[in-house]
């Protein structure tokens, strides 16, 4: 099992140097922030072996040299590209979970890949920009608005790809 943990523009690269090596019953998942970053592996190793995951755990720091989390959401979700994969998928999450990583397979991937898409698209540059926690910058009125617009306009987005976001993904969205 490989996992790609690097920023998503260098997967060609990586994608070329695991080609060397890479041999049917390997797998190789794709762990990062990004949308359809497992379909760029695909293109280089094919679809068997290659998986996505999506990892939701709010960190930040809490003092010089240490980080905490802080997330109440605390999973990582994975789905297997083609069903011959899937016992491995459901294999690697029930071995991450007895680690205290609380792993579970889903056919929900897309949704889920695009649901942290979203806030990250609106949240992470917002907060480099102001210099806010995710926290303050949600408890910030001004801040609020440019966040709540952002939102708006990834669901917008979302439903134009066809992506199912879920009734309850933003409740604070108007109908638009």
């Amino acid at each position: 099992m490989i996992v790609i943990t690097v920023k998503a523009n260098a997967l060609p690269l990586i994608a070329s140097a695991i080609e060397g090596f890479y041999k049917e019953g390997m797998y190789v998942i794709s762990w990062q922030n990004g949308i359809d970053t497992e379909l760029e592996l695909t293109k280089t190793l094919g679809r068997g072996g290659v998986m996505r995951a999506v990892v939701n755990y709010g960190c930040g720091l809490v003092g010089p040299g240490t980080c905490g989390c802080r997330s109440i959401t605390r999973r990582i979700t994975f789905r297997s590209s083609t069903r011959k994969s899937k016992p491995a998928t459901v294999a690697i999450a029930q071995a991450l979970s007895r680690c205290g990583l609380t792993t579970e397979d889903t056919q929900d991937i897309i949704s889920m890949v695009w649901r942290k898409g979203v806030l990250n698209a609106c949240m992470n540059p917002v907060c480099a920009v102001t210099g806010l926690t995710m926290n303050r910058a949600m408890g910030d009125p001004i801040v609020f608005q440019i966040v709540d617009a952002l939102v708006k306009e990834c669901i917008q987005v979302a439903r134009a790809n066809e992506i199912q976001l879920g009734w309850d993904f933003y409740p604070m969205r108007s109908n638009t």
